[in-house]
């Protein structure tokens, strides 16, 4: 021990701050490394000179690095320590495994190493004589094979996880799309999507929005991005994109325009509040709809009973104010005129009317 507090003396106290930045915490629990982890560090602090004593445990009180993603459920590794006896014993294993595509193979493997990348975890094994990666998740069993395999006198698994990441970056598709986006949308793009990748960000134009080019792995991850800001980014190249945005947007007010006409009456129930409408038509002028509304503020089951007693009355389909905005592509729908059961449902749309009670 004397022996070996000599030594730590040659240390710099950024190295000792080094040796005490916390590992990610998960990633040791999956490893059942958690407690020989603390019982470490605690001999480790108790080993170094008293001067840099107090600044190692500065940085473990300071400096904590978790590695999981926002809101993204924690994978289970079924097989994890079948993988890591494997590893550590050298024997070859042989394991079922399911693709990305979902069919499910079954393949003899020498395990060299397990690598975390953020909190997913994946193995990298030899087969054939060569080197190749799998997902731990999808290891759907694995089991010994109680042979032993040689491990490569030459293999270093940072360098080939380096090596193996940077040639599947390079290699993955790319679709590359020029946009125009409003202001108010700027700050948001960069966590707007996942896959989105910003390549460049123009200067303002004279109506005040900003060029931007934006790279996706796909077209389609790409038509759904800009569809999602609505009128607010326009397509400039290429122009087939912007015609199959046109050709979704299509098929979006379609089918939700089905859904709220014909869902309307059940998802109203007879003891429903007043703000069940029977809408008749409706007319746009300058922003604003005017709809005809039935009974505006009248229950489902007062409606039910005039339209009975009414055989010549149009039957319309019930439907909810907040249905009808999302029906017309709105923001609000107000009541107009309280006092009468028959009257207009005012509707107001974009940033034009904004605040505005009608």
């Amino acid at each position: 021990m004397e022996k070996y507090r000599t030594n730590l003396t040659g240390f710099k106290e950024k190295e000792i701050q080094a040796l005490f930045v916390s590992p990610p915490a998960h990633l040791l629990d999956d490893l059942g490394l958690t407690r020989s982890a603390e019982d470490a560090r605690n001999k480790l602090l108790a080993a170094i000179p008293d001067t840099y004593r107090h600044g190692a445990k500065e940085v473990w009180q300071r400096i904590h690095v978790d590695t999981r993603a926002w809101r993204k459920p924690e994978e289970t590794v079924a097989a994890f320590e079948t993988l890591q006896q494997a590893i550590w014993e050298e024997e070859r294993l042989h394991i079922l495994y399911r693709r990305s595509d979902g069919d499910t193979v079954e393949r003899t493997v020498d395990p060299l190493g397990l690598v975390a990348k953020g909190s997913v975890w994946y193995l990298v094994a030899s087969i054939d004589e060569t080197v190749r990666t799998y997902r731990a998740s999808r290891i759907l069993s694995a089991a010994s094979t109680n042979e032993r395999f040689v491990r490569p006198t030459d293999f270093d698994l940072a360098q080939y996880w380096e090596s193996s990441t940077q040639a599947f970056i390079d290699h993955l598709p790319e679709y590359e799309i020029q946009v125009e986006a409003a202001p108010s949308v700027l700050p948001k793009l960069p966590y707007a999507g996942w896959f989105a990748k910003i390549r460049a960000v123009g200067h303002p134009l004279d109506s005040g929005w900003i060029p931007v080019t934006l790279c996706f792995d796909t077209e389609e991850e790409a038509k759904a991005f800009v569809l999602g800001f609505g009128d607010n980014m326009k397509v400039v190249e290429p122009s087939c994109l912007a015609r199959e945005v046109v050709k979704m947007a299509h098929a979006v007010v379609q089918f939700y325009g089905e859904s709220v006409k014909q869902g309307g009456a059940s998802l109203a129930s007879e003891g429903s509040d007043v703000d069940k409408v029977a809408v008749q038509s409706d007319k746009k002028s300058e922003g604003i709809h005017d709809v005809t509304a039935d009974f505006s503020l009248g229950t489902v089951a007062e409606i039910h009973r005039f339209q009975s007693t009414h055989p010549d009355y149009v039957k319309t389909p019930l439907i909810s104010l907040s249905h009808l905005a999302q029906y017309l592509g709105c923001q609000r729908v107000f009541v107009k005129d309280e006092a009468h059961r028959f009257g207009l449902v005012r509707v107001m749309t974009g940033e034009r009317h904004g605040g505005c009670a009608f």
